[in-house]
């Protein structure tokens, strides 16, 4: 997923794909949008795209969850910064989810010991993971 906005497309949020099965350098499941935007920031002092995230939901392994930013024209009359975020999903109609696989590792609570993270188990040699831990996006970006 991604944002958009141009001089004629107010800031909104859309996704664009491809299935592992495509050719590659290409996003051949096409470009869609997931809400469309109807209002501008007015103001110069916001940041964007702070609060992102695309996640694939393990139920199916083809359903897409993704959140971002935009703006509507309510959210832009009650703030010169006026961003909202919202949540959707998507799923692309060819995608048959694959074959299962497995992940090997320690849980550790990185939420007490973000240390532990990078630490690896002593008894399996394997790689710590990461679970139910605030600091979880940092510990994915050290990786």
């Amino acid at each position: 997923g991604y944002s958009v906005s141009s001089l004629t497309t107010f800031p909104s949020i859309r996704y664009a794909g491809r299935l592992a099965s495509d050719p590659a350098n290409g996003l051949y499941q096409g470009e869609a949008t997931l809400i469309a935007g109807s209002g501008v920031q007015l103001g110069t002092a916001s940041r964007w795209g702070d609060y992102s995230a695309l996640s694939v939901d393990p139920a199916d392994d083809c359903t897409f969850w993704y959140t971002t930013e935009y703006y509507s024209a309510a959210s832009q009359a009650s703030s010169i910064v006026g961003w909202v975020t919202r949540i959707g999903s998507f799923r692309f109609p060819s995608c048959g989810g694959g074959a299962a696989g497995s992940l090997t590792g320690h849980v550790r609570n990185a939420a007490t010991n973000v240390d532990s993270f990078r630490q690896e188990d002593s008894e399996a040699g394997a790689p710590a993971i990461m679970l139910r831990s605030r600091f979880a996006c940092m510990g994915c970006h050290q990786r």
